[in-house]
C-alpha cells in the first residue's frame, strides 16, 4: 500500500515523534497491565494517553525493526525467521527507504539512542548512513550491560567515534543521551524525531544492586534482576519526558511505546497471553503500547482495533507531512483517523509472519480469526493438515483472547480461507539463509567495528 501525505492534511506545526522501544518487555511487566514492577512514568503516559490493546509486532528483535523502519512486514527481505548476528556481512537492504529517511526529508532533526539491529558489518547499514544526525548505543543485538560487549567484541559508538569506551549501565547511557538530545535540540529551527531503542530488559539480566534492591521480596534472583531491568528503563524515561516538559515542548511531542516482541523464557510474565518471544501467540507477538500527544489526541482511553508496527510509517509520515513514495509498497496503514477522530478503519488483514514461499507456514489475523500454521512439534493441540509435519490453530481472538480453544476442527472452511491468503503470500518471501547462516567456521568476532568496511 503505497502512501503520501501532504503539509495541508496536519496543523502547520509538525508534532515532535519520540519512539520508546522495549526489548523482551512482558504483557504483563508493566503497572498499567497490573504488575507489581515499579513503572510509574510508564503508566502515567500510558493513563495520560491512548493505551492501544491490540498492538502487534514480530516474534523477535530485528524482524520488528525491519517492519518499523520499512513499514513493510520483514518476510519481504528475508528478515522474518531469525535475527541479524555480527558474524552476518549483511543488513537491511539498501534499496529500502526508512523511516528515519522520511522524516529527514519532511524536515525534521532525526537520533538514535539505544539498540540498532540492522546491519553491523558495513558502515552503510549504520544509522547515520540510514537517515539519522545522530547515533549513540551499539549496533548489534544483545549486550553486556557493564562491559559493552556483545560476542566477545566491544560495542558501543557515539556518531562516528568507534569503539567508545565509557563507562556506565547502558539503560542509564541511552536515556541519558536522550535526554541530552532533547536539551540541546532547538524546537524552534525544526521538529525532532528521537527513536530510543532500550536493549531492557533483554538478556544478559545484568542490573545496578541499588534497583535490584527495590525487589528484595521477588524470590526468584533471575526475575528480581529482570525487575530491576525494567524498573531502571522507566526510570529513563520518565527523565526523558522530564526533558520534554522542561523544554516546554511536551504538549506537541507524541509520545510512542511499545516492546519489540513479547518477554522470554521463565523471566518475564506473559500471563495471561499463550506463549513467548519466538512464538506466534500472542504472547510472542502482542505487547504492551500506547501513544500519547497532548495537544492533539484525546487521552485516558483504550483503543481496541488491532494494530502493526508496520503501521507506524505511514501514520507518522502523515502526521509529519512526510512524503512515503520513495518507499517501496507499504503493509502498514494510516491509523491516525480511527484513532484520534472515530473514523472507521480500513480493513485489512494482519499477517504475524509468512515463513516459507511453498510449504504455508505463517500466521494470519483476519478480523476476529486468527490462524497459526505450524510445526506439529511446536503445537500439542494443532489440528493436522495434509503434510503430517504441520497443524493448523484457529482461535477466535475476540472470544478466546488467551488461544485456550482450538477451533480449527469445528471451522475448516475458515481454515482454508486464511491458509489460502497465507500460501498466496509466498512467492512474495524473500531468502531467508543470509540471516538463518550460521558463523563460518573461521570466524572471530573483532575487538570492536571500528574496521568495518563502508
Amino acid at each position: 500500500m503505497l502512501c503520501t501525505h501532504s503539509a495541508s492534511a496536519i496543523d502547520a506545526k509538525q508534532p515532535n515523534i519520540v519512539i520508546l522501544l522495549a526489548d523482551d518487555l512482558g504483557w504483563s511487566d508493566v503497572g498499567f497491565h497490573g504488575s507489581d514492577i515499579k513503572t510509574p512514568n510508564l503508566d502515567k503516559l500510558a493513563n495520560e494517553g491512548v493505551k492501544l490493546k491490540q498492538f502487534y509486532v514480530q516474534p523477535t528483535c530485528s524482524p520488528t525493526r525491519i517492519g518499523l523502519m520499512t513499514g513493510r512486514y520483514p518476510y519481504h527481505i528475508g528478515g522474518h525467521i531469525c535475527v541479524l548476528r555480527p558474524y552476518h556481512q549483511h543488513g537491511l537492504p539498501l534499496d529500502e527507504y526508512m523511516l528515519s529517511e522520511v522524516m529527514q526529508d519532511a524536515g525534521y532533526r532525526t537520533a538514535i539512542t539505544g539498540k540498532w539491529h540492522l546491519g553491523l558489518a558495513k558502515r552503510s547499514y549504520w544509522p547515520t548512513s540510514r537517515g539519522f544526525d545522530l547515533a549513540y548505543g551499539h549496533l548489534g543485538g544483545a549486550i553486556d550491560y557493564f562491559e559493552h560487549t556483545g560476542y566477545g567484541s566491544l560495542d558501543w559508538y557515539d556518531q562516528d567515534t568507534i569503539p567508545l569506551h565509557v563507562e556506565g549501565y547502558t539503560t542509564d547511557l541511552i536515556g541519558n543521551r536522550a535526554s541530552q538530545i532533547i536539551k540541546d535540540h532547538d524546537f524552534e529551527a525544526q521538529p525532532l524525531f528521537l527513536y530510543v531503542p532500550f536493549n531492557a530488559p533483554h538478556a544478559p539480566l545484568h542490573a545496578k544492586p541499588s534497583d535490584i534492591a527495590n525487589y528484595s521480596g521477588v524470590k526468584d534472583e533471575k526475575r528480581r534482576t529482570y525487575c530491576a531491568q525494567v524498573d531502571c528503563m522507566d526510570q529513563q524515561i520518565g527523565h526523558i519526558v522530564q526533558a520534554l516538559v522542561e523544554k516546554g515542548v511536551a504538549r506537541n511531542t507524541l509520545v510512542f511505546f511499545a516492546s519489540d516482541n513479547g518477554g522470554y523464557g521463565q523471566v518475564a510474565d506473559n500471563a495471561p497471553l499463550r506463549g513467548t518471544k519466538g512464538t506466534l501467540f500472542e504472547g510472542g507477538v502482542r505487547v504492551p503500547s500506547f501513544i500519547v500527544w497532548p495537544d492533539r489526541l484525546t487521552g485516558g482511553r483504550s483503543f481496541e482495533p488491532p494494530l502493526h508496527i508496520v503501521d507506524l510509517l505511514p501514520t507518522f509520515s502523515g502526521l509529519a507531512g512526510g512524503i512515503t513514495s520513495k518507499c517501496k509498497a507499504l503493509d502498514g496503514i494510516d491509523f491516525w483517523p480511527a484513532l484520534a477522530n472515530d473514523q472507521a478503519m480500513p480493513k485489512r488483514d494482519i499477517y504475524h509472519n509468512v515463513h516459507d514461499s511453498k510449504g504455508g507456514r505463517g500466521s494470519i489475523r483476519s478480523g476476529d480469526w486468527k490462524l497459526i500454521v505450524t510445526l506439529a512439534e511446536k503445537a500439542d493441540d494443532g489440528m493436522p493438515l495434509e503434510n503430517p509435519k504441520h497443524v493448523a490453530l484457529l482461535f477466535d481472538i475476540r472470544r478466546d483472547p488467551f488461544e485456550q480453544q482450538n477451533l480449527a476442527t469445528n471451522h475448516p472452511e475458515i481454515v482454508a480461507a486464511l491458509w489460502k491468503k497465507i500460501k498466496a503470500r509466498g512467492p512474495d518471501v524473500g531468502d531467508a539463509h543470509p540471516y538463518t547462516a550460521r558463523a563460518p567456521k573461521d570466524w572471530v568476532a573483532p575487538s570492536d567495528w571500528s574496521d568495518a568496511p563502508e
